[in-house]
């Protein structure tokens, strides 16, 4: 996703700069600077809109089971045509695997810590120590919640971020709005690439550790079915060596 979004805006900064030039609406002066506050708008706006899709997407497309869902969308009765179970697939199962209570207070952190950092609207250097403090959520997010969590914080970040430095308040406060914004969308986007990359590596590492039980749960069961046919065998032995006793017992009875 990272380097879909470095290389795809290259094309659409070139294509849109150029054809400002080409109208004239900048001078050729003005191009390096104007191209790269657009490369970097564009590049922002792909990883933290298009995060939130298709993450979001993702975790609602592995809730569904479509195949099921296809073969009963035309049955009339909502109990049988599994539009109650796909709300409980969704909003349940999933959701129900996160501690709501932590769910609430990463959310209060990630609402109340960028207001608070980008709500400083006097001496912006005094208060830059705390910019710090942004990427405590994130992290947060990235060890505990799952990936589209982390992408939402990112773009609640950007939009109180954005609005906060166009109104003159936060560490990015500028008397050139323009420069201002442009060092905003560099710590933007460091933020947005650390959080993604974070959670990446620890979705990774969570199925990883899914697989290792998956497979600890199959060697169970392998091992249960040795065992189960081994008792088998050896019932099937001493039934047989039973079976050798009596009819020897027999013949030598019949002997005598």
């Amino acid at each position: 996703m990272v380097l879909g979004a470095l290389v795809s805006t290259l094309v659409s900064a070139t294509i849109g700069v150029g054809s400002l030039l080409a109208t004239r609406a900048i001078e050729l002066g003005q191009f390096g600077a104007t191209w790269v506050v657009w490369w970097i708008g564009d590049m922002l706006g792909d990883l933290i809109v298009a995060s939130v899709v298709l993450t979001s997407w993702a975790l609602f497309a592995r809730s569904i089971n479509f195949p099921a869902l296809a073969a009963t969308a035309f049955v009339l009765s909502p109990e049988r045509s599994g539009i109650f179970g796909l709300k409980a697939r969704v909003f349940g199962s999933r959701i129900s695997r996160i501690n709501y209570l932590e769910l609430g207070g990463w959310a209060t952190a990630t609402l109340l810590i960028p207001w608070f950092v980008f709500n400083q609207s006097s001496a912006p250097l005094r208060y830059a120590p705390s910019i710090y403090m942004i990427f405590l959520p994130i992290i947060w997010g990235a060890v505990r919640l799952r990936q589209p969590w982390v992408a939402v914080g990112v773009l609640i970040l950007a939009v109180v971020a954005i609005w906060q430095t166009t109104r003159g308040m936060g560490p990015f406060a500028s008397p050139s709005i323009e420069q201002g914004l442009f060092f905003l969308q560099i710590f933007i986007g460091t933020v947005s690439v650390a959080g993604l990359i974070l959670t990446a590596a620890v979705s990774e590492a969570r199925q990883s550790k899914e697989k290792v039980l998956e497979l600890n749960e199959s060697l169970k069961k392998e091992i249960q079915e040795v065992e189960r046919l081994n008792s088998l065998m050896m019932n099937i032995k001493e039934n047989r060596i039973k079976r050798l006793k009596k009819r020897f017992g027999e013949q030598s009875k019949g002997k005598v």
